[in-house]
């Protein structure tokens, strides 16, 4: 185990990646994310942990999450920490642990003494692989907010309601050829909106495309 798996980064401070690997070590992967449903950006170790902070911003009933991180003090190689730590709408933690499965028996190992229960759970390669259409929707809209998240939006949200004022659905095409607006604004909006549920669409099952059809409505 790596002894720094995950922090968060102060915005506008964000360490430079040879100050983290003197942390994580020179052959980890690092992912850094912005986080818009923390507001924040994150520096993580390892992809299973990036893809899995993915998953939590696609997920209506997590409110927020954040690394768990280990500090410089004293570190036991043999204790398994825990890496990403979320609090969902009505206020339960749950611990996160990320462990790769495929053909190391050593890295499952580790994990013996870990046993999922209230608060804790164990997500492996394998489950994300399986999440691969949600990810990829999801890596899109967070792109997509991410580039919007210091403009106004007051003119797409005007545009956007008269739109759907009649008829709940509307497919992304329709929405970015509105007149009078500017596509990656909307398209930023659309994706706040599905983050925060007031727009839907099974991003876990179907790539989200311009025909994708999106139902506007408290979900």
């Amino acid at each position: 185990m790596q002894r720094v798996r995950a922090f968060e980064s102060a915005e506008g401070a964000t360490p430079s990646p040879l100050s983290v690997r003197k942390l994580v070590g020179k052959k980890v992967d690092l992912w850094y994310m912005r986080s818009p449903k923390n507001g924040c950006r994150f520096v993580l170790s390892g992809e299973p942990l990036y893809l899995l902070a993915i998953t939590l911003e696609a997920n209506l009933q997590i409110r927020s999450y954040s690394p768990c991180g280990t500090t410089d003090n004293a570190f036991n190689a043999e204790k398994v920490e825990p890496q990403l730590s979320s609090q969902s709408v009505d206020g339960v933690i749950t611990n996160y642990y990320t462990v790769r499965l495929r053909g190391s028996k050593a890295r499952r190992s580790k994990f013996e003494n870990v046993a999922e229960k209230d608060g804790t759970r164990i997500v492996t390669d394998e489950w994300l692989y399986e999440q691969r259409i949600l990810i990829d929707n999801w890596i899109f809209l967070c792109a997509a907010m991410n580039r919007v998240r210091k403009l106004h939006l007051f003119g797409e949200v005007d545009v956007l309601t008269a739109a759907v004022s009649k008829t709940r659905n509307c497919s992304l095409g329709e929405l970015l050829a509105l007149p009078q607006i500017d596509k990656g604004k909307m398209l930023g909006l659309v994706a706040s909106m599905l983050q925060k549920g007031t727009a839907s669409f099974d991003t876990a099952r179907e790539p989200l495309t311009r025909n994708s059809v999106i139902s506007f409505g408290e979900q």
